[in-house]
């Protein structure tokens, strides 16, 4: 990935932190995007994004009360910590801003409630995170609809 950002580079942090860390969501939107149109030979595709977009992985979303502390032991060793923007409810993704230790948001985070329909593993640098699946038959511009 020639043209990764900053702000995408620590984004893709946070997923491997998240990854490690086990927090149990399945991403989808530009920065899975980004690996499938680099899987498939767009290396140097530009598209800059300011967030994460994850859906819960299981049958049992976690309740804020504990998904929060999740997030945040994950991102401890990056310095970062997850603040609540949005409460999740019917119809509505729980939203969190990252925060760096001075206090400026670095990046937020979507979290959709709703289970994820089906997913699979990609890899970034030597961490591997679970995103959604999309079938190798897909054509280019309806995948582009499933994911962004």
């Amino acid at each position: 990935m020639n043209r990764m950002t900053d702000s995408e580079r620590l984004m893709y942090d946070v997923m491997c932190a998240f990854a490690r860390g086990n927090v149990p969501v399945i991403y989808y939107g530009a920065m899975v995007t980004k690996l499938i149109l680099l899987e498939h030979g767009f290396a140097d595709f530009a598209r800059e994004t300011q967030d994460i977009d994850a859906s819960c992985a299981g049958d049992n979303p976690p309740p804020m009360e504990k998904l929060t502390p999740m997030l945040n032991a994950a991102l401890s060793g990056l310095g970062l910590t997850a603040a609540v923007k949005r409460e999740y409810r019917e119809k509505m993704s729980a939203g969190y801003r990252v925060i760096d230790a001075g206090g400026d948001v670095k990046l937020s985070i979507d979290i959709d409630m709703r289970t994820a329909v089906d997913s699979r593993k990609y890899q970034f640098g030597n961490i591997t995170f679970q995103g959604v699946k999309v079938e190798a038959s897909t054509p280019f511009s309806s995948m582009q609809i499933l994911v962004s």
